[in-house]
C-alpha cells in the first residue's frame, strides 16, 4: 500500500487535526503546568522534524531524547505518555470523523439484487481493549469532530476542550489484569451501542441482508481462561444490551401508535414487553422463549400492516430485523 504523505492529505483533515491538537495542548498545559507542556511540545516538534531525515540523524536524536526521559521521575514520564496517547487517539478520531463525513456525502450506488448476505464476524483481544470510559468519551469526541466538518469551528473549541478534559481524567486502560470478559465488554460496547445497532438493522432492509456473528468469550482454541463460564458471561452481556434496545424500540412504537386506539394492537405490545422480561437473564430453555417472542413480533407486524399500511415505522422495522440478525430461530445461518 502506498504511504500517504502530508501533501496528499485532505486540507480539511489537516486543518481539523491541527486545531484539535492545539486544544489538547491547552488541556495538557492546564493539567500538567507550563513547564511540562513546553517539554512535551519540544519533543513533538523535534520528532516531527525527523521525518525524511537520514537514519543516523534519527538514531542520534532518539538516543538524546531517551536520555532526557530517563532523568525524569515516574509521574513526569506518565504525563508525557498520557499526552501522546491522547494525541494519537485524537488524530485517529479526526480521521474517522472525516471518513464518516465523506461517506455521508458520497453518492451511493444501488446494491445489486441477488447478493446473498453480508456477515460481520467480530472478535477482539482483552489486552487491546481500552477502558469503557475512554471508549465512551472518544465516541463523543468523534461525534463533535464530525459536526465540525459539517458546520465549521464556531463554538466547537469550547465543547471539544470540555470533552478532552474528561478524556484526560479518565483511565485510558483498565488498571487491573485483563479478563476474557473484557473482550466481550469491549466489542459489545461498540457493536451494540444504540446508534450503531440501529444503522446495522436499517442496513438489513436493503437488497443485501446483514448478519452478525462472533465467538467473543467462547473461542476455546487453546485459551486456558475460556470455558462455559466465560461463554455464559459473554452471552449474558449481549443479552442485556439487546434487551434494553428492544425495550426502547417497543416503547417508541407504542408512543408513535398511541393515537391509534386498538385494544388488540396494545395487547400484543404489552404481551411483547412482558415476554421480553423472561429472556433478560440467560437461562435454560431460552430458545423456546425467543421463539415465542418471534411469533408475537410477527403478529405485531402483520396486524400493523393490515390496519395501518405497509410502510412500517423505523422502530417496528428495526424490531423485525433484530430477530433476523440475532435470533437463530429465524432460519438465518
Amino acid at each position: 500500500m502506498k504511504k500517504q504523505n502530508k501533501a496528499e492529505l485532505s486540507p480539511e483533515l489537516r486543518k481539523v487535526v491541527k486545531w484539535s491538537v492545539a486544544i489538547l495542548g491547552n488541556v495538557i498545559e492546564e493539567e500538567l503546568g507550563k513547564k511540562s507542556y513546553v517539554r512535551i511540545e519540544n519533543i513533538r516538534q523535534r520528532m516531527a522534524a525527523l521525518r525524511g531525515t537520514k537514519s543516523e540523524i534519527v538514531s542520534r536524536e532518539l538516543r538524546k531524547t531517551f536520555a532526557e526521559l530517563k532523568k525524569l521521575n515516574g509521574t513526569e514520564r506518565m504525563g508525557i505518555a498520557r499526552a501522546y496517547t491522547l494525541m494519537l487517539e485524537l488524530m485517529n478520531c479526526c480521521e474517522n470523523a472525516y471518513r464518516t463525513y465523506r461517506l455521508k456525502h458520497r453518492k451511493r450506488n444501488e446494491l445489486v439484487k441477488g447478493a446473498e448476505a453480508i456477515y460481520y464476524v467480530l472478535t477482539a483481544h482483552p489486552t487491546e481493549a481500552r477502558s469503557p470510559q475512554n471508549i465512551a468519551i472518544f465516541h463523543e469526541i468523534q461525534k463533535e469532530l464530525t459536526q465540525v466538518y459539517e458546520r465549521g469551528f464556531e463554538g466547537a473549541s469550547e465543547r471539544l476542550g470540555a470533552l478532552l478534559e474528561i478524556a484526560w481524567n479518565v483511565e485510558i486502560v483498565r488498571m487491573r489484569k485483563p479478563r476474557v470478559q473484557d473482550e466481550a465488554e469491549h466489542i459489545y460496547s461498540i457493536l451494540l451501542r444504540e446508534a450503531n445497532l440501529s444503522v446495522l438493522l436499517d442496513m438489513g432492509h436493503s437488497n443485501v441482508p446483514v448478519y452478525v456473528r462472533s465467538w467473543v468469550g467462547g473461542d476455546k482454541d487453546g485459551h486456558p481462561g475460556v470455558d462455559e463460564v466465560t461463554l455464559g458471561d459473554s452471552l449474558q452481556l449481549s443479552r442485556e444490551l439487546l434487551y434494553e434496545y428492544t425495550k426502547k424500540q417497543l416503547q417508541e412504537l407504542r408512543k408513535l401508535t398511541a393515537a391509534f386506539h386498538s385494544s388488540k394492537f396494545d395487547s400484543l405490545c404489552s404481551e411483547m414487553l412482558h415476554r421480553l422480561t423472561t429472556v433478560k437473564t440467560l437461562e435454560r430453555g431460552d430458545a423456546k422463549k425467543v421463539r415465542v417472542l418471534h411469533q408475537i413480533m410477527a403478529k405485531i407486524c402483520v396486524f400493523y400492516q393490515a390496519e395501518l399500511g405497509k410502510n412500517s415505522p423505523k422502530s417496528l422495522a428495526r424490531l423485525e430485523q433484530l430477530f433476523k440478525v440475532f435470533s437463530r430461530t429465524s432460519g438465518a445461518p
